[in-house]
């Protein structure tokens, strides 16, 4: 997968886990979600504004999801 795949399947299985009515908190700072994923923040800023055209939409710390169909396609999640 590429990072902003792996982005995208983390944020899908953080709202099923902790998310309400399609939306969720990210648990940690961009910077250290970036490095859980083996991105630099540079590729995250990149990454983030590729999962929002793709149904994923993160705003400060908050987490909302527009179109899963979309963004599972995307991500191929499982």
């Amino acid at each position: 997968r590429t990072g902003a795949q792996r982005l995208a399947a983390y944020l899908i299985r953080l709202i099923d886990a902790h998310g309400t009515a399609g939306s969720a908190e990210l648990p940690v700072s961009k910077g250290t979600l970036a490095s859980r994923l083996g991105m630099s923040p540079e590729t995250m800023s990149r990454a983030l504004q590729t999962v929002a055209a793709e149904g994923l939409v993160v705003r400060g710390h908050r987490v909302f999801l527009q179109d899963r169909a979309r963004a599972e396609r995307f991500c191929r999640h499982n």
